[in-house]
Order: C-alpha cells, then sequence, then structure tokens
C-alpha cells in the first residue's frame, strides 16, 4: 500500500510537470542547465558560512582523533592514528612521529558559536571563504546534476519504473555531476579549512590541488580527486534518499486538493498573488501558479534534505578528514572506525547542525528556484 501511495504522489509530481511542459514550449538542456548554475549561485552565496562552520567542526575531529587514540610517546616514536587515519607504530622506525599540536581551530559548541567565533577572530569576510572554488564548483556541478536528473527521471517514468525513477536518476546523476567537479570540491573544502593541510595561507584555488614534491604525474592527477570517494559514499545515497523522498513529498503538496487549500490560505491573508480564474470546464486542470511552485518545492525539499543531510553526516565526516589530512587518507571504513572508537557516536556526527541547516536551506532554494526560472523561461520562450 506504501509503495502505490509513492508511485501515485510521483506520478502526480510528474503530471505537473508534464501540465508545465504542455502549457508552453519544452527548454533546451542549455536553458535548463542556465537554470540550475543561477539558483545554484544564488544559494552558494548566501549560505556559505554554514558551510565553513561544518567543515571547521569536522575537522577539528580529526585532531581530536590524533590526539586521543595512542597516549604519550615512547621516544621517537608513538603508536597512535593520525588525522588522515594511518597507523603509526614504534615497529616502523622509517615513520617519526611529530609532536602532538593544538588544533589549527578552536572547537565550536554550535553552529551560532562557530560563526560568531570565526567573524570575531578572523573577521567576517572569513565567513566567504573558499566562495570562490565553491561557485566554480557548484555551478557547473548542478547545472549538469539537475537537467540529468530531469531528463532520468521523465525517462524511467515512462518506461514503468515507478516509484524506483526519482531513486535512480538521483544516484546516477549525483554520481556522474561529482565525478566532474571533484577536483574543485576538493579545492572548496582545502581553503574552508584554513588552507592545505590547515594553514592560514589559503593561496588560490589551484594551490589546493598541489601535490608533494617528488609524485608522478598520474599521481598529482589522481590526488585532485582524494576523497572522491568518501564522497560518493556521502553524496550517492543522499540523492537517492533525497529525491525518493521529495518527489512524494512534491507530489502530495502539489495535489489539487492541496493547492486548492494553498490558494484559500493566500486570499485569507491577502499578502499573495490572486488565485488563478477558474478553469471554462470543470475537468480541465489548473496549472499551478509560480508562487505555488515556489513555496511547495521549498516546503518539500527543506524536509527531504534535512532527512537525508542527517542519514549521512557520518560519510561527510569522513570525506572532510581524507580531504584535510596529510599523506595518504585511509579506507572509508577504517576512518568511520577510528571516529567511533576516539569519539563516539557524537564524533560521526560532527557538525551535523550546520551541514543539515546548509543542505536543506540550499537544496530548498535550489531546487525551488531552479523550477520557477524553468517555468519563467517558458512563459517568455
Amino acid at each position: 500500500m506504501a509503495s502505490e501511495d509513492i508511485r501515485a504522489d510521483v506520478r502526480i509530481a510528474s503530471k505537473a510537470a508534464d501540465e508545465l511542459d504542455d502549457a508552453a514550449p519544452d527548454l533546451t538542456l542549455w536553458q535548463r542547465g542556465a537554470a540550475a548554475g543561477i539558483a545554484s549561485l544564488i544559494s552558494s552565496l548566501a549560505l556559505n558560512p554554514l558551510d565553513v562552520v561544518k567543515t571547521r567542526m569536522q575537522a577539528h575531529t580529526a585532531h581530536k582523533v590524533l590526539a586521543g587514540s595512542g597516549g604519550p610517546a615512547t621516544g621517537s616514536y608513538a603508536l597512535h592514528v593520525n588525522s588522515n587515519c594511518a597507523m603509526f607504530t614504534n615497529n616502523m622506525p622509517a615513520y617519526r612521529v611529530p609532536p602532538l599540536q593544538p588544533p589549527p581551530h578552536p572547537q565550536y559548541r554550535s553552529m551560532i558559536h562557530g560563526l560568531l567565533k570565526i567573524a570575531r577572530h578572523e573577521g567576517l569576510t572569513s565567513l566567504w571563504r573558499g566562495t570562490d572554488a565553491a561557485v566554480l564548483m557548484t555551478v557547473p556541478l548542478v547545472a549538469v546534476y539537475l537537467p540529468l536528473y530531469d531528463h532520468m527521471l521523465h525517462s524511467l517514468t515512462d518506461s514503468g519504473a515507478g516509484a524506483y525513477a526519482p531513486l535512480v536518476a538521483g544516484a546516477t546523476s549525483r554520481g556522474v555531476a561529482g565525478f566532474l567537479t571533484a577536483p574543485l570540491e576538493l579545492a572548496r573544502v582545502r581553503m574552508q579549512n584554513g588552507g592545505r593541510h590547515g594553514s592560514r595561507n589559503t593561496g588560490n584555488i589551484f594551490s589546493q590541488l598541489s601535490s608533494k614534491p617528488g609524485t608522478t604525474r598520474f599521481q598529482q592527477i589522481t590526488s585532485m580527486w582524494t576523497g572522491f570517494g568518501s564522497s560518493l559514499a556521502k553524496d550517492v545515497p543522499f540523492a537517492a534518499l533525497y529525491w525518493t523522498l521529495l518527489e512524494p513529498l512534491r507530489g502530495a503538496m502539489m495535489s489539487d486538493d492541496a493547492r486548492a487549500m494553498l490558494r484559500r490560505m493566500h486570499l485569507g491573508t491577502g499578502a499573495f498573488e490572486e488565485a488563478p480564474p477558474p478553469p471554462p470546464h470543470p475537468a480541465a486542470p489548473v496549472p499551478p501558479t509560480s508562487l505555488e511552485i515556489l513555496v511547495v518545492n521549498i516546503g518539500a525539499a527543506g524536509i527531504a534534505a534535512s532527512l537525508a543531510a542527517f542519514v549521512t553526516t557520518p560519510f561527510d565526516v569522513v570525506k572532510t578528514k581524507q580531504q584535510t589530512a596529510k599523506g595518504k587518507a585511509g579506507s572509508i571504513w577504517h576512518c568511520l572506525t577510528k571516529v567511533y572508537q576516539t569519539s563516539g557516536v557524537r564524533g560521526l556526527f560532527a557538525g551535523v547542525g550546520p551541514r543539515t541547516a546548509r543542505t536543506a536551506g540550499g537544496y530548498a532554494v535550489v531546487t525551488s528556484l531552479f523550477e520557477v526560472l524553468k517555468e519563467h523561461l517558458r512563459n517568455t520562450a
């Protein structure tokens, strides 16, 4: 029964999109990409401070792993786990253990505390550190991601995939877009953490992608995809869960009854646009207004993104550790295990507050603006 309800809501959401497609000329791939890019640009500029706090909180946990996993050193060597989750022992004299250093950033008690402390000690503009990399990454990523999802969703729905269409379309499109923009994601994380390996010298975007001297050309290229495995482990399940939750929510909120209630609320307050005139024939569908599209997508995307972000936070913690660590990082499972052993469940969910807020806000802004801009482009075509 639940699966049938989900399929029905997905069909409603797809039907609403088809009604918009029939009402005006369909958009080209370039137009969809432009709409997605503009929506992503606005989201990146508005929400980058939350991303900075999230990255700092997660990077701080890496130093707790370093300081709490081996105790005092014995001679020049010690048994401990460093911030990239790699093991060093006194049986391996080739690896000299450096003295423990204090974390490069103070620990933040909450998202608001982090925002205020960064602004006070580093300046207000530091909250937008890495914005250039974020814009260069998210704009092309979303410009590929959302149009590809649109295309795959309609194709899978037409082929009878039903409730599985959002899951498959979301996971596939996010994986493809993520691979294409992984080097820019790496540069963004390093800049937001204060520079490569946590130094204060952030340099420019491309300086964050530099490799250690003596590495081969192949190693230099592959190092630009550092952390991509953990990014996939985080982003693909997130996308699959997000779109699987979004489409039924959007379908239920876009139903005739829900839209009628929304119009009554608008007319009751007088604060919004008037409802469209009744259709000439009772059976004729009433196309959604721009306001309805905006409100429905903000609500549905915010709920779906919050739940998906919370569930996938441990993988985001591992990705941040791998991308801000020195040397080669351990495997995803190894890092998850070490974080749990040293910091418990709290460590696995480091930065969950700003991550959830930033992700929910970002997806609400991007998804709603993308749909509104598509309708605007259709109406002006």
